[in-house]
């Protein structure tokens, strides 16, 4: 029989006492202790995507005061199921771990993430969710603008050679440079070729003015015009006498 001062060292009775003053600690934390939640969502990224590198990434965009380029722009970098991802303040995955307040609008910096997303050194990678394979067209398609050559005002058309320089055809040297829109399409879904030309082709890009009278045989270059927003009634694009 063990004595009186054998069974106050007995381990088992050590053991379940730690474990009731745990418990019980884990209770006046939850209770006691302010944004419980916020405090577990970051145990549980740390544990679940990657370390801290979600919960830093939540952080950093909780600190933004409205929206502008380095929120809707800046790549953060997470990982996925092991995964490495990219993500901005405006990914649907770091959204929803903010407060409403800290949810903004990022319609006027789509260029600043077709930026970030070229700039990106690998040849496939994510970006808040969207897989990329190719990001000299999809960084455009999925994030930009969607610009398409008709939005910009052009027509799509098979370019001219000039001095080893591609120009929008029937086009004036003196309106090369601002007949071709090319640049500023950002959704090239209906581009023909890789060599087409978004062009702007007006009455005064191919040399000619608008006039309600009959141009003079052979200086009628209505044909040649594409955009023809500024025609009046009934006009023709006659060719200005030099």
């Amino acid at each position: 029989m063990l004595n009186k001062k054998g069974q106050d060292s007995d381990p088992k009775g050590w053991v379940v006492g730690l474990i009731i003053a745990a418990i019980v600690l884990v209770l006046v934390v939850i209770f006691v202790v302010p944004n419980w939640n916020d405090i577990t969502t970051s145990i549980g990224n740390i544990f679940s995507s990657g370390g801290g590198l979600e919960s830093n990434a939540v952080t950093a965009c909780i600190n933004e005061n409205g929206a502008s380029p380095s929120y809707c722009a800046d790549l953060k970098t997470i990982k996925v199921s092991g995964k490495k991802e990219y993500v901005t303040c405006n990914s649907e995955r770091i959204k929803s771990q903010l407060s409403a307040d800290k949810q903004f609008n990022c319609d006027n910096y789509k260029d600043n993430i077709v930026e970030s997303c070229k700039a990106i050194k690998e040849d496939t990678f994510t970006i808040n969710g969207i897989a990329i394979t190719n990001k000299n067209t999809e960084c455009s398609l999925r994030f930009g603008l969607g610009k398409t050559c008709g939005i910009a005002g052009g027509t799509w058309l098979a370019p001219v050679i000039v001095s080893n320089v591609k120009v929008c055809p029937d086009v004036i040297a003196a309106k090369a440079a601002e007949s071709d829109l090319t640049s500023q399409v950002t959704d090239t879904n209906d581009k023909p070729n890789a060599n087409a030309l978004c062009c702007k082709i007006t009455c005064a890009s191919v040399g000619g003015a608008w006039s309600t009278i009959k141009c003079v045989t052979g200086n009628d270059l209505t044909v040649k015009v594409k955009d023809t927003a500024d025609k009046p009634i009934s006009a023709f694009c006659c060719k200005n006498s030099v």
